[in-house]
């Protein structure tokens, strides 16, 4: 999957201690054997942090991922606000799309696309304040997919609302662009089967 790169020149100071009080109650599970009592005061780079966890998915089964492989999204995607920890999936049979699966919510998956494998030139233009909470330093690159839907038998990408990921920091966000990108780009006159593997 690839992803595109846009660079910032200022730097955010917003703490992400509500990902990591998630991903450390998230993998105590693992360490239950243990008999973990206060996971919050347990280091996070622990042989017991670092067991792979297991996450249930109607479209992927059960699928394996690392603690540091959840994002964090703070304001959930558009229509999702309550579903704010996501994984980002490869696609085992199409190597253009990827799959931003919710961690909590086991039938909510979404396509995803680099946008510029589509659009020639495609450039992120973006209110900087739809960045907050990304904690995007001079020295960070960003990342930014684009939604896929099928919309009246077509497969179309939304450049209007891409999502963008801080991966040093596993933060992201859906934004706005302060251009008037389409809703519906499209890519395909008759929709790929998007298969349902990962």
């Amino acid at each position: 999957l690839t992803i595109v790169p846009i660079l910032l020149t200022a730097r955010t100071q917003i703490a992400d201690v509500e990902k990591e009080v998630f991903v450390r109650q998230f993998a105590a599970t693992a360490c239950a054997s243990e008999k973990v009592t206060n996971v919050l005061a347990q280091p996070i780079n622990s042989q017991c942090w670092a067991a792979p966890m297991e996450i249930s998915t109607t479209r992927f089964g059960k699928v394996t991922i690392d603690a540091e492989d959840i994002l964090l999204f703070p304001h959930g995607l558009l229509g999702y606000e309550d579903n704010q920890h996501w994984v980002l999936l490869a696609d085992a049979e199409n190597p253009a799309v990827g799959w931003l699966q919710s961690v909590s919510r086991p039938g909510l998956a979404m396509a995803v696309v680099s946008p510029r494998r589509f659009v020639d030139g495609f450039q992120l233009r973006v209110d900087r304040a739809e960045l907050a909470g990304l904690q995007l330093g001079k020295e960070d690159r960003a990342y930014v997919l684009t939604l896929l839907s099928n919309h009246e038998g077509a497969l179309t990408t939304n450049l209007r609302a891409p999502v963008v990921i801080n991966l040093q920091r596993r933060l992201g966000r859906q934004v706005v662009t302060s251009d008037e990108q389409p809703l519906q780009h499209l890519l395909a006159a008759s929709p790929v089967s998007l298969r349902k593997s990962a």
